[in-house]
């Protein structure tokens, strides 16, 4: 529950995101009680009670969770199409990191070809650099600092792009 408020805090610039942490602390601090309660009680429905709201809670993590990294993937494919021109990524290659299952069969195809390395490295310094647009926007990051980011990324995309 902690984890959840200080990724909210982390990646959101409104005012709500200093009573995340907090929020997340208090989750924490009443699920554990609940626990505890219902433990000291020995009640079997009330342990049923607290494995229901736990399970409730597990849900709702991967689903925003699967939202999260769909709302990534939507912002990579929004953001690579600009480096068209540099060379490093491809029309296909933007589709490709735009979709978790077509990552996951360029990954495969390239195990097949003896890529699987090179791959790797090109879809994480992808994401990456999708990354490092979405936090100089967030944090206005320094142009000097962004921009050598942004170059040692296409440095890797550059190097391993051998396909």
């Amino acid at each position: 529950m902690i984890g959840i408020g200080v990724a909210y805090a982390a990646t959101r610039r409104t005012p709500v995101r200093f009573l995340a942490i907090p929020l997340g602390y208090l989750g924490a601090v009443v699920l554990h009680g609940l626990w505890n309660g219902a433990a000291t009680l020995g009640s079997l429905p009330a342990l049923g009670v607290v494995y229901l709201l736990d399970l409730c809670v597990i849900i709702a993590l991967v689903v925003v969770t699967v939202r999260e990294r769909k709302a990534v993937l939507a912002k990579i494919g929004g953001i690579l199409p600009a480096y068209l021109p540099t060379g490093v990524v491809s029309p296909q290659d933007v589709g490709m990191l735009s979709s978790l299952g077509a990552r996951r069969d360029a990954r495969r195809w390239a195990k097949g070809h003896g890529l699987a390395k090179p791959m790797a490295d090109y879809q994480q310094a992808a994401t990456e650099l999708a990354m490092l647009h979405l936090r100089a926007e967030r944090e206005a990051m320094p142009a000097e600092e962004f921009t050598t980011q942004r170059e040692a990324l296409l440095h890797v995309m550059g190097a391993s792009r051998r396909w």
